[in-house]
């Protein structure tokens, strides 16, 4: 809920304030301003609810850095990107993806570990595959989450106001990915300790 809240609202005070500084300062400042605005609010609501599993921690410090790491790297390579899309959270959209998608690798393979104590000389072949299948199925599941979070977005927004059409898009976008980080999180929390 809070991915899905949190993306919603990001979505929409991200262009709305990247607008605003596009118009006062812009192009670039105006998708910086609503790629910071975006990512902040998103990060805001990923932390807020991993702070009752606070004594569990589930997202360790290397899965942090793997998850904001994709989306600096995101950043940094569309920076050097000349934009020709009308919103300005287009690209911070897709660097949230890539940063969902890669977490999701690593995670998994996290989880692999259980397998490593039960099975250890098949360990390693079974991580790569498992690896392997979930970069490719994970990254088919994000173009289709995202074509369709694209087309929600486009026809709300035609239908009502481009708010409705970022913030309905959000909601779907964010509670689908929420879902899906949601249930490896709770997969890698050891309950016995709560």
């Amino acid at each position: 809920m809070s991915s899905a809240i949190g993306m919603s609202i990001g979505w929409c005070l991200g262009e709305y304030l990247g607008q605003l500084a596009l118009n006062e300062f812009g192009l670039r400042t105006g998708e910086f301003v609503a790629a910071l605005v975006f990512e902040l609010t998103i990060w805001a609501a990923r932390i807020l609810p991993s702070e009752y599993f606070s004594k569990q921690q589930p997202l360790k410090f290397l899965d942090k850095l793997i998850w904001f790491g994709t989306e600096v790297g995101g950043w940094i390579i569309f920076s050097f990107v000349e934009s020709r899309a009308t919103n300005l959270t287009s690209e911070v959209n897709f660097i949230f993806s890539m940063g969902v998608t890669f977490w999701i690798v690593f995670a998994v393979m996290g989880l692999l570990k259980v397998e490593k104590n039960k099975n250890p000389p098949d360990w390693f072949s079974k991580a790569f595959i498992y690896a392997l299948l979930g970069f490719g199925l994970g990254n088919m599941f994000v173009v289709f989450l995202m074509t369709t979070a694209m087309s929600i977005n486009y026809r709300l927004g035609e239908i009502f106001n481009p708010y409705i059409g970022w913030s309905m898009a959000g909601l779907f976008l964010g509670g689908s990915f929420g879902a899906v980080t949601g249930i490896i999180l709770v997969r890698m929390i050891n309950w016995n300790k709560l």
